[in-house]
């Protein structure tokens, strides 16, 4: 198996609440993007295929799609260790977005309030307990990544 490029996001350490270069890191690959949190290694790798990757971030590029994300996520939050507000958060009743191609498995990611901040969620439909977790400094500077192409696969070089 090839060594995986990891990148994140020109952002990342930029926005207000993410000073530390802790992103969303992508690894995309003709076979697949792979998603990892930079600061939560061991937390796991998330799989999907690149048309499901696309399509998810031709959603989250969508201004109507922004428009219904809550305005905090834009604005510095009170954020905990992310180990200690896991087992706090409620994934059970979150409201799981996302889009997928047909007939395919699909990016999903949820918003998870607590305590004055927001938290990101993001897992593949085809293995909903394998969760990520993001804050929203993370999630920000991913998501100015994605609107700035930093993340498409036909973009990043193989």
């Amino acid at each position: 198996m090839r060594t995986l490029r990891w990148i994140t996001a020109s952002f990342s350490g930029t926005t207000v609440d993410n000073k530390t270069n802790d992103c969303v890191e992508v690894a995309p690959s003709p076979g697949g993007t792979y998603v990892r949190d930079s600061k939560a290694r061991d937390d796991g790798v998330l799989s999907f295929s690149n048309a499901a990757w696309a399509a998810f971030l031709a959603m989250i590029t969508d201004p109507a799609e922004r428009a219904t994300w809550p305005v905090s996520i834009y604005t510095p939050g009170r954020h905990r260790d992310k180990a200690a507000v896991r087992p706090l958060l409620d994934f059970a009743h979150a409201e799981w977005r996302g889009a997928a191609p047909a007939g395919g498995t699909r990016v999903e990611y949820a918003f998870l309030p607590h305590v004055g901040a927001v938290y990101v969620a993001m897992r593949n439909s085809a293995s909903p307990d394998n969760v990520l977790l993001f804050d929203s400094g993370e999630w920000a500077a991913f998501t100015l990544g994605v609107l700035n192409a930093e993340f498409n696969p036909a973009l990043t070089p193989a």
